[in-house]
């Protein structure tokens, strides 16, 4: 099986042992290579301090044939024991970038820009799909290396904070497992704003990124139900992160 569609290379399995696993996706700013997934992935739920100290990601090495895959392990400290990924200044925010360096051609991935995030505003969006890409329960395709998508819409307007947080809440059946998977519109024929502020149809399908999926909300004092509504935290604290004086 070749590799058609580039929404099955944004992403990558994260194995973190022989038990536990999660969802990253990749993003290309100014050159760096980043594998963005949530900060809980790292941490634990408590963001105290970092639980583990490498995790391992499984790319293609060949688009005609997608059963021909490389492990590649990820160290997360350098040499003097500093971590190497990037967290927001909030330290609330569940959602870090880790850099990688690939060989370059050898590995077959769709990395996400800016672009992704900025043309967002070129559309008036209402109720388009979202997707939700990545690997529930560590559960996936492994023979050809492919995850998992869901697919739901949002539970509220695109781009307000829910509650006045830096997250919106969609409506997605997803699992553990997928924490830190990326969370896309999905738009076919969008109405378009034009530079004269006037709106038309745009005849075109496109993707955004609207966030990073960070899990399931839990319902008070009913912990064993899950309400199918998800967690999208804002990708512009990516672009925060990213700009942030170093």
């Amino acid at each position: 099986m070749s590799i058609d569609h580039p929404v099955y290379t944004f992403t990558s399995i994260i194995k973190i042992d022989e038990k536990h696993s999660a969802s990253g996706f990749f993003f290309l700013d100014k050159e760096h290579l980043f594998l963005i997934t949530n900060k809980h992935v790292i941490y634990g739920k408590d963001f105290a301090e970092p639980k583990i100290k490498q995790i391992t990601i499984i790319l293609h090495t060949d688009a005609s044939n997608a059963t021909i895959n490389e492990q590649l392990v990820i160290e997360l400290f350098d040499a003097y024991g500093k971590r190497k990924w990037l967290e927001h200044k909030n330290p609330t925010v569940d959602v870090l970038l880790i850099p990688i360096t690939l060989e370059n051609k050898k590995y077959i991935i769709t990395p996400l820009n800016r672009t992704y995030i900025e043309d967002a505003k070129e559309f008036v969006t209402l109720f388009e799909k979202i997707v939700v890409v990545g690997y529930p329960y560590g559960w996936y395709d492994d023979i050809n290396n492919l995850p998992i998508i869901r697919i739901g819409h949002l539970s509220g307007p695109f781009k307000v904070g829910f509650k006045g947080n830096p997250w919106m809440i969609g409506d997605v059946i997803t699992h553990p497992g997928m924490s830190g998977a990326p969370v896309l519109m999905y738009l076919v024929n969008p109405i378009k704003r034009t530079p004269e502020g006037k709106r038309a149809i745009s005849y075109e399908t496109r993707f955004l990124l609207i966030g990073v999926y960070s899990g399931q909300f839990q319902i008070p004092h009913k912990e064993e139900e899950r309400p199918n509504l998800i967690t999208i935290w804002f990708p512009e604290l990516i672009l925060e992160i990213l700009d942030e004086p170093k």
